[in-house]
């Protein structure tokens, strides 16, 4: 879908800036609708991000497990249990821990943060 989208808003643009035998109006209209198509495929193509996911005690006290956590995502959801075999590594080994998330979902403004206990389940979006 999302290839077709973008394969018909290069078409139009491309038609858009070879039409001046055709007209102004038809060059702009063509324009706009190519844009607004590229617009369209870029937001398809944006789903669930992980920007950061940290487990441990705490601030400064996490150790980085972003690229196990998006190893996670499957059709822009997760749904995990928060637990050491989860993340594949054990820090602070006899403290309560906790998963810090910071994602993003579609074309939203800015980063949104979620915090787990050791034992509860993440689930995003």
């Amino acid at each position: 879908m999302k290839g077709i989208l973008v394969g018909i808003a290069i078409n139009l643009i491309a038609a858009a800036l070879l039409s001046n035998l055709a007209g102004p109006h038809f060059g702009l209209m063509s324009l706009t609708v190519g844009f607004v198509l590229l617009i369209v495929a870029f937001s398809l193509r944006r789903g669930l991000t992980i920007h950061y996911a940290g487990w441990g005690i705490g601030p400064e006290q996490y150790q980085d497990v972003t690229t196990v956590v998006k190893g996670y995502v499957r059709d822009n959801k997760i749904d995990i249990a928060v637990e050491n075999a989860t993340f594949q590594c054990h820090p602070y080994q006899g403290i309560p821990k906790k998963l810090f998330v910071q994602y993003s979902f579609g074309f939203g403004l800015g980063k949104k943060e979620k915090t787990k206990l050791e034992g509860d389940r993440l689930n995003l979006p």
